[in-house]
C-alpha cells in the first residue's frame, strides 16, 4: 500500500471542528489503496468523547510555547482569581468596531501593537519546528507516498517538506 502523510493541526480527539475533514478523509483512504499517517498537534484539551479512526496511525507533536498563548493563559488565570472570566472572554473577542478603533494613547497603544505583532503570522508558530522534524522522519526513503495538508496553520506544508 502507498502511504500518505496528512499534516493537520487539529485531529480527533481534539474538540475544534477543524479536525473533522482530515478525519473523514483519512477514514476512506484505505479503500483506495492508501495507508494514512496523520501528523497533528498534541492537544491537551482533547476529550475521550471524540474517538479517532482506528485504522489510522496518528502521531502527535507538542508545540513550543508561543508568547501570545502564554500571555492569554496568564491573563485568563488572573481573571479567574478575580472572578471576571466573562469580562475576560468578552475582552478577548471584542466586536469589530471596538477592535478596529484607534487605541488610546500611551501604554494601551504600545500593548496593542505588541499583541498584534505577536500574531504574525499566527499563534501556531510553536508547532513549526517540532512538526517539521517529525514529518521528515515519518516517511523516510519511501517512493510511493504523498502528502496532504489541512487546517488553519500556514506551516503545515513545511512539516511535510521532505515528501
Amino acid at each position: 500500500m502507498k502511504k500518505v502523510l496528512i499534516v493537520t493541526y487539529y485531529y480527533p480527539p481534539s474538540p475544534p471542528v477543524g479536525g473533522v475533514r482530515p478525519s473523514k478523509f483519512a477514514r476512506f483512504l484505505s479503500e483506495f489503496g492508501w495507508e494514512p499517517i496523520v501528523l497533528a498537534v498534541a492537544d491537551p484539551t482533547a476529550t475521550e468523547a471524540l474517538t479517532p479512526n482506528a485504522n489510522v496511525e496518528v502521531y502527535r507533536v507538542s508545540e513550543w510555547p508561543h508568547p501570545l498563548k502564554t500571555y492569554y493563559r496568564i491573563m485568563e488565570q488572573r481573571a479567574q482569581k478575580r472572578g471576571r472570566v466573562e469580562e475576560f472572554m468578552l475582552q478577548m473577542s471584542p466586536r469589530y468596531v471596538v477592535a478596529m478603533s484607534r487605541p488610546k494613547r500611551g501604554i494601551a497603544r504600545v500593548k496593542r501593537w505588541l499583541v498584534s505583532f505577536m500574531r504574525l503570522p499566527d499563534e501556531e508558530l510553536g508547532w513549526l519546528i517540532p512538526a517539521t522534524a517529525k514529518g521528515i522522519r515519518l516517511i523516510p526513503g519511501e517512493k510511493d507516498h504523498a502528502s496532504r495538508y489541512d487546517g488553519p496553520s500556514v506551516y503545515e506544508p513545511a512539516c511535510g517538506i521532505g515528501h
